[in-house]
């Protein structure tokens, strides 16, 4: 009967768990196992400094998008846009950063064109003393390679807000190829690029760092950190929404996050710090959401089960009923006594899945990127 219920338990943590997914929008093909390297030339256009330092950004993302099936998460109402914001909010805070020179495209604003749009004018205002920011939080996916400059075979992307599958293929995807293009447009001194979304590890080859160097977005002046490792489905938190997105908004208005009491938090020292927290922050949201859905949940199950077990067996109602309730509530206790290994079971679930966030950083600046001025 233990087991039973256990099994029950794990299914029903599961089931409850995926809800909040952030699921990729998956396209994948192969174009073989052969492993072809390029050397990446530096494509970043040279403007010189005005001698006066700005922050620019663009934080785009999307929980709603116009195939509606796309939403996040896939079942129930899209997570407000509030949870896009974590970020926009502190930089508007911040002593260094000017409203003006942030562009937030959020949901049905985050469409391709407009991030591409928004790129290029970025591109035309910023010079080499000047910082940029960009984030992305949404789906990603990985689509065929085409022009076979990957040595796996597969381009990253990114979903914006019209994308869509049209004739069996996904339009309106920004790749890492069209993103390392735009990037390189951008002159500034050095750029903080963040990606939250399903297969972003692959955005930047982990064999890039040392052996290689394709066309992804990694390159000199920029530090790209991303949630998840390639090839690895990502996933969003119930009401939270994205959990690195919040990570860092906390990070980066945290005073005890300047490591080297500068007066800055940087790129570098921001991803410290997501870096350690994240596991905690995952397994206390998990708790949270086993202590009010799951368990709950499996008690009630428990009950109804026992309650027709013992009338198979003849007990009448009202004793049935004492019965099946003092049984639940044994159940209830034995929950809870079990939560950690239930939460440990469950992540080790969602990994075997292809579900996990693991942040992660490519760091081609030289010395730290300071982003916010405390």
């Amino acid at each position: 009967m233990k087991k039973l219920i256990i099994f029950v338990s794990l299914v029903i943590c599961a089931l409850m768990i995926s809800i909040p997914f952030s699921s990729a929008v998956e396209f994948q093909l192969s174009n073989g196992n052969s492993k072809i390297s390029y050397e990446k030339k530096s494509t970043h256009v040279f403007v010189p400094g005005d001698g006066d330092k700005k922050y620019y950004a663009i934080i785009a993302g999307c929980t709603e998008y116009e195939d509606s099936r796309n939403n996040l998460p896939r079942f129930g109402k899209p997570f407000p846009e509030t949870t896009l914001k974590y970020v926009y909010d502190v930089l508007l805070n911040a002593s260094n950063w000017d409203k003006e020179n942030i562009i937030l495209l959020l949901n049905e604003n985050a469409t391709k064109q407009n991030i591409l749009d928004s790129f290029m004018d970025m591109g035309t205002i910023i010079d080499g003393d000047d910082v940029f920011f960009f984030s992305w939080n949404g789906h990603g996916t990985q689509v065929e390679d085409i022009d076979g400059d990957d040595g796996d075979g597969k381009d990253e992307a990114i979903c914006p807000y019209d994308t869509k599958t049209e004739k069996g293929e996904l339009v309106n995807i920004i790749t890492d190829d069209e993103l390392d293009s735009y990037f390189s447009m951008i002159a500034a001194e050095g750029l903080f690029i963040m990606f939250e979304s399903c297969m972003s590890g692959g955005l930047v080859d982990n064999e890039t760092q040392h052996n290689y160097s394709f066309v992804d977005v990694n390159e000199e002046r920029r530090v790209v950190v991303m949630s998840t490792p390639p090839d690895k489905k990502g996933w969003a938190m119930s009401k939270i929404g994205w959990p690195m997105l919040m990570l860092y908004g906390i990070t980066l208005s945290n005073d005890s996050c300047d490591i080297d009491n500068n007066g800055w938090i940087s790129a570098e020292e921001a991803f410290m710090y997501v870096d350690n927290a994240y596991p905690f922050f995952e397994y206390e949201n998990m708790l949270t959401l086993m202590n009010k859905f799951v368990i709950p949940l499996s008690t009630l199950f428990a009950f109804i089960y026992y309650n027709i077990f013992f009338k198979t067996i003849g007990l009448k109602l009202g004793v049935r009923f004492v019965v099946s309730t003092l049984c639940a509530g044994f159940a209830y206790i034995f929950y809870h006594l079990t939560k950690k290994q239930l939460i440990e079971k469950s992540i080790l679930y969602n990994k075997m899945r292809g579900i996990e966030n693991n942040p992660n950083i490519c760091d081609g600046y030289v010395g730290d990127l300071d982003i916010v001025q405390i």
